[in-house]
């Protein structure tokens, strides 16, 4: 993955939240190597975003995405878990 490329802004994250219940929401950081990425030379998005996320995000049924690839993903480790 290049560093600084869109791939890895999307891809990388070391942080991750979760909520619990509407009172609690926990952090956690992520470890894993690095991934690597493979382009896409074609794609299809048929998703019914208004239905699945609410009206405010039916727009996305007519957007083309910024980027598309493929990341090989890996295992990892959730590692530092703590209740914001």
């Amino acid at each position: 993955m290049k560093e600084g490329s869109e791939e890895e802004f999307i891809a990388e994250h070391y942080w991750g939240y979760s909520k619990y219940d509407p009172t609690t929401t926990y952090e956690y950081n992520v470890q894993h190597p690095a991934w690597k990425v493979f382009p896409v030379k074609s794609y299809l998005v048929d998703c019914d975003f208004g239905g699945l996320y609410e009206s405010n995000f039916e727009f996305l049924e007519k957007a083309r995405p910024n980027s598309v690839f493929v990341a090989e993903g890996s295992g990892i480790a959730v590692l530092k878990k703590r209740r914001l």
